[in-house]
């Protein structure tokens, strides 16, 4: 909420600034568009890539970040690493209402499923940043530049009507590198969004098999004719006796004729474990988590969980902190 009203002040101080955002670099609208809908990235984060986005950003949050200053020694260059530094009393209180921890578990989940990330560097009077806001990536939008590449950037919130110009200088735009923009980045969610899709409607088929059956499994025919009210009390009769996981197994009793005559699958004839264990395997793979870490224990002992955390620290846990850095 203290972040809106921050940026609703802003607007109401820079709204004259907003035309000349428009010579930027696009002449109809504010900021270059995406590739992707950022909104429904981000209504992916659930099942696995919950586990897998959140895993990574646990994994960076812990990291400690150390500033170091290269000094000559010797004729050598040497990292002293410094203790004080105004940077450091940055990051150890980032504002008000967030800590160190959750910015990072905050920047690393954007970049999972955006492929970037936005910090909006707040400065005192002389200058010097004394807050880190971390601003969401769907409501970003990079602003080009015909001459500088990027001219600034510009903020959209929920319930705003006109977008919040910032410049280039006061956002620091974190990305994953994109072969299809070079403004915007590509996280793994797109490299895993087949699979992200059949697992959703798999879920979603399981859940409707369990309760309502998402197709039907059989059919009731008769070789007479029904009435309207006869076809209308049959339906309600056999949807309130029959329908649903707690009806499962019911002997069905039928009349006028009626036969019965199957027609579907069930869950088991689908072979819905070993799908669902497929797609899952596929997706922990393309965000690099190994299934040990999410406490997936099929098959593993010591030493290829000690193996596998060793490949998943320095496959994936370092490759993304050496891109923050």
């Amino acid at each position: 909420l203290n972040l809106l009203n921050t940026l609703r002040a802003r607007l109401g101080n820079i709204k004259m600034a907003l035309p000349f955002i428009r010579l930027f670099g696009h002449e109809k609208v504010y900021g270059k568009d995406r590739i992707k809908d950022y909104d429904v990235m981000i209504e992916n984060f659930r099942s696995w890539v919950y586990a897998c986005a959140q895993r990574n950003a646990y994994s960076i949050a812990k990291c400690e970040l150390k500033l170091y200053n290269k000094v000559r020694r010797d004729g050598k260059i040497v990292l002293e690493e410094i203790d004080e530094h105004p940077f450091l009393d940055l990051l150890g209180k980032v504002n008000p209402f967030f800590s160190k921890f959750e910015l990072w578990v905050l920047t690393t989940i954007f970049l999972e499923l955006t492929g970037n990330d936005y910090w909006w560097i707040v400065p005192n009077q002389l200058g010097v940043p004394t807050e880190i806001w971390n601003l969401p990536a769907n409501w970003m939008k990079v602003v080009p530049s015909k001459t500088e590449f990027i001219a600034g950037y510009v903020c959209l919130p929920p319930g705003e009507a006109v977008p919040i110009p910032f410049q280039e200088s006061e956002i620091i735009h974190f990305k994953y590198p994109s072969p299809f923009d070079l403004h915007y980045g590509t996280g793994p969610l797109i490299g895993a969004q087949y699979a992200v899709d059949l697992n959703n409607h798999l879920k979603i088929h399981g859940i409707s098999y369990l309760m309502n059956n998402a197709q039907p499994s059989g059919a009731l025919y008769t070789e007479d004719s029904l009435t309207d009210d006869q076809f209308d009390r049959l339906k309600k009769q056999w949807n309130r006796e029959y329908r649903g996981s707690a009806n499962a197994g019911k002997m069905a009793i039928l009349e006028r004729g009626l036969k019965y005559q199957q027609i579907g699958q069930g869950l088991g004839e689908l072979s819905f474990p070993d799908i669902a264990k497929s797609i899952r395997d596929e997706i922990l793979a393309i965000f690099g988590v190994p299934a040990s870490k999410l406490g997936l224990v099929e098959d593993v002992n010591k030493a290829n969980a000690e193996a596998n955390d060793y490949t998943y620290q320095k496959e994936t846990v370092q490759r993304r902190l050496t891109l923050i850095e």
